[in-house]
């Protein structure tokens, strides 16, 4: 797949950082970057486990809730060419326990509320855990690159995460996304969805999720900024489709459902909205 180096987190990250450089990439709760800071951070967070001791082909699992941290660790382990294992966090140390034995993963980086969480599972994981929401745990921030940023790029048939199922009566099975498959289908949803470089997008699916995933890289293939907030919350959901005036949202029904059955619901919330998917 040599002609299809393109196809990479690595490239991907590369090209829009090139491509947009000082353009809003992301807004969360902890900060606000750039495609240029964001891809800074990538590299940095990239180095940084690289001198923990990670390397190509190994696990690293990830249990957070939607945030900035959780989309820059999962594109620097892309970088480095090795493997992200999103673990859903409405599960319990058992089930955790099980996908990162299965995954083999030499690491946990989870978010500090999973602490308790996190040194149960400790012994299972080679390196132990880092706290993803503490910066200098992570290796951030990035130091801010000037000129043409390029970044080294594994083998486009590499695996780019595990992500485990569910749905089946025995345990979940740890179906593998390759970086070729993960940016072919971001691409494939950029036009389909007809995103735009004006857009701004939010997900309310989490990001332990195939579909937050890929719509994510999509964002990151058109320049779109993406607003991440940690979990869907009525009131601050709302308010930060107007406040940064959202022009596509990923949801469910239940929370389409729960917003139109609310005395305080007027239309008005969503009238920047270009598309609800």
């Amino acid at each position: 797949m040599d002609n299809l180096a393109a196809y990479t987190i690595a490239a991907l990250v590369e090209a829009a950082a090139n491509g947009f450089g000082d353009k809003v990439c992301a807004i969360a709760p902890e900060r606000r970057v750039t495609f240029r800071q964001f891809a800074a951070d990538v590299a940095a967070i990239s180095d940084h486990l690289g001198k923990l001791g990670i390397a190509p082909g190994d696990r690293v699992a990830i249990l957070d809730v939607n945030s900035l941290n959780f989309l820059e660790s999962l594109c620097a382990l892309g970088v480095m060419g090795a493997v992200a294992v999103p673990l859903n966090y409405r599960q319990r140390v058992p089930e955790y326990r099980f996908q990162i034995e299965d995954s083999g993963a030499r690491l946990l980086l989870a978010n500090s509320r999973y602490a308790a969480e996190a040194e149960e599972l400790s012994p299972a994981l080679d390196l132990g855990w880092r706290a993803i929401d503490e910066e200098a745990q992570i290796g951030l921030p990035g130091e801010a690159m000037k000129g043409r940023i390029r970044l080294s790029a594994p083998d486009p048939a590499a695996a780019l995460a595990i992500c485990y199922t569910s749905g089946t009566t025995g345990r979940p099975k740890g179906a593998v996304i390759d970086h070729y498959t993960a940016n072919l289908r971001a691409l494939k949803m950029m036009y389909d969805l007809r995103l735009g470089s004006d857009d701004v997008m939010h997900m309310t699916t989490p990001m332990f999720h195939i579909s937050c995933l890929i719509l994510s890289l999509a964002a990151l293939q058109r320049g779109a900024a993406q607003v991440i907030l940690p979990q869907f919350d009525y009131e601050t959901t709302m308010a930060a489709v107007q406040a940064h005036k959202v022009t596509f949202i990923n949801t469910v029904p239940t929370i389409l459902s729960t917003a139109l059955a609310r005395d305080d619901f007027t239309p008005e919330i969503f009238a920047g909205l270009k598309l609800i998917m």
